[in-house]
């Protein structure tokens, strides 16, 4: 399985591209590739009972999250990059 994206914005400012996806988790996946050749910074936050931030990494234009998002919850991910 996979985690599936609904895109919410993305824009270009300067020679950047912002974006930002829901993504619905299947409680196995713990990444995900975004639209993007390299990402320069990039932020979660997690839409469950917690509501937290949560710590993620990433390289090139995968991003891994510290873990998968059940498959009844989803996110919020933000980023920025070329």
């Amino acid at each position: 399985m996979a985690i599936t994206a609904t895109k919410l914005f993305s824009t270009v400012v300067g020679n950047k591209v912002m974006g930002a996806q829901k993504l619905y988790g299947d409680g196995s996946t713990t990444t995900w590739d975004v639209p993007l050749e390299t990402i320069d910074s990039a932020w979660y936050q997690r839409w469950d009972d917690t509501e937290t931030s949560e710590l993620l990494t990433w390289s090139g234009n995968t991003v891994t999250f510290g873990a998968a998002i059940a498959s009844t919850k989803y996110g919020v991910i933000n980023y920025i990059g070329v």
